[in-house]
C-alpha cells in the first residue's frame, strides 16, 4: 500500500517554489484525523482485551501499525516544511561524542534487532567533545542509520566518526541492496524512494540538515552490494571557537 499518492508527490514536486507552505498545509490536513484514528485504536484495544477478542486485537494493531507509519510521514513532512522555511534555529552546543553515539544506538536498536541486523559503532578516541548544533546533528546521524537499516536485513551497518584536523566525519557503511546509478541520480529529491511505502524524505532531509550546519553529504553505491553515506562537518573539538567555511 502506497501511503504518499503519485498526485500528491507531483503536486509538490510542481510547487517547488512554495514548497513549505504545500508541506506545512499537508501536515494540518494529516495530523487532527490521525490523532482520532489512533485514538480510538487505543480505546478498541482496551475493549478487546477486556472481553477476550484476540482476532479484533489483531487486527486494530494492524491499524495502529498503519496509522504511526502515517505519523511517521507527518513528522518528516514537518521536518522538510521548516528546513524549506528556515524556521530551524540552530544553537550551538558542546557535546560529548561519545554519549551521543550511545543515545543514537539505544534509539535504533529496536529497529536494528528488527531487521536482524547488527550494528556497529566506531568512534575515534581523540574526538571527546565537539561544539555544533547537537538537536539537528543527532537527527540527521538517526536519519542515515534508519536508513541504511531500511535497505539491510540480517546484515551489517557499521557507523565510524574521525576528524581530519577543522573537519568531523560521519560514515554509514551498510552491506544492504545497494543502488544503481539511475537510483542515484534522484537519490536527493524530495518524496523520491525505491521502497513501496517509502517517504523519500529521509536523505532529502538529511542533505538539507548537512548544509545548514555547514557541510555535506554525499554516497557511494553498488547495486546488492551495500551504500556508503559521509557527512562531513566543520566543528571544532574542546574548548575552540566553531570554524566554518
Amino acid at each position: 500500500m502506497k501511503y504518499i499518492t503519485t498526485d500528491f508527490k507531483m503536486y509538490i514536486m510542481n510547487k517547488k517554489n512554495n514548497i513549505a507552505s504545500s508541506l506545512a498545509m499537508a501536515v494540518h490536513e494529516l495530523r487532527t484525523p490521525l490523532s482520532a484514528i489512533m485514538g480510538y485504536c487505543e480505546l478498541l484495544q482496551i475493549t478487546a482485551a477486556a472481553q477476550s477478542l484476540p482476532a479484533v486485537s489483531s487486527d486494530v494493531a494492524k491499524i495502529q501499525q498503519a496509522s504511526q507509519h502515517m505519523l511517521n510521514i507527518i513528522h518528516s513532512l514537518l521536518a522538510a516544511a521548516k528546513l524549506e522555511s528556515n524556521e530551524v534555529v540552530l544553537v550551538q552546543e558542546k557535546v560529548s561524542m561519545p554519549n551521543m553515539m550511545r543515545e543514537v544506538e539505544t534509539i535504533l536498536k529496536p529497529l536494528i534487532l528488527a531487521k536482524k541486523n547488527q550494528l556497529i559503532i566506531c568512534c575515534d578516541e581523540s574526538i571527546q567533545f565537539i561544539q555544533t548544533q547537537v538537536t539537528p546533528l543527532k537527527q540527521c546521524l538517526i536519519n542515515l542509520l534508519s536508513n541504511a537499516n531500511q535497505f539491510t536485513r540480517n546484515g551489517m551497518i557499521t557507523a565510524t566518526v574521525s576528524r581530519e584536523k577543522e573537519k568531523i566525519m560521519f560514515e554509514v557503511r551498510d552491506t544492504g541492496m545497494g543502488m544503481s546509478a539511475a537510483q542515484m541520480e534522484k537519490l536527493f529529491e524530495p518524496f523520491y524512494s525505491t521502497r513501496e511505502q517509502g517517504v523519500g524524505l529521509g536523505l532529502y532531509i538529511s542533505k538539507k540538515i548537512a548544509e545548514k550546519l555547514g557541510g555535506t553529504l554525499s554516497v557511494k553505491s553498488q547495486l546488492k552490494k551495500g551504500s556508503i553515506v559521509t557527512l562531513t562537518l566543520h566543528a571544532c573539538y574542546g574548548d575552540e571557537p566553531m570554524q566554518v567555511s
